[in-house]
């Protein structure tokens, strides 16, 4: 995942296929506020894992901050549905 597509003033967001499904995260600002919330959903595909799994996150201080946090919530998805008995 590493291009982000600015959809609305506020909200960035980005798709990735992954071997067991499909990533989506959104960056959202928070008014004029200098805050950032981030949402990572993911949806799997194989029947040894769970269907759906979101995260979320609130008060990140700049837009970098929101895209490493996206970025990390989705290596350690990626992590652990690799680590997943098959």
């Amino acid at each position: 995942m590493s291009n982000w597509v600015r959809i609305a003033d506020d909200c960035w967001r980005k798709e990735s296929a992954i071997p067991a499904g499909l990533v989506i995260a959104e960056i959202h600002k928070q008014g004029d506020m200098p805050l950032y919330s981030t949402r990572v959903e993911v949806s799997f595909t194989e029947p040894r894992l769970p269907h759906h799994i979101s995260k979320n996150s609130i008060g990140l201080r700049s837009l970098p901050e929101a895209e490493a946090t996206c970025n990390a919530l989705v290596a350690g998805i990626i992590a652990a549905e690799t680590l997943a008995p098959h």
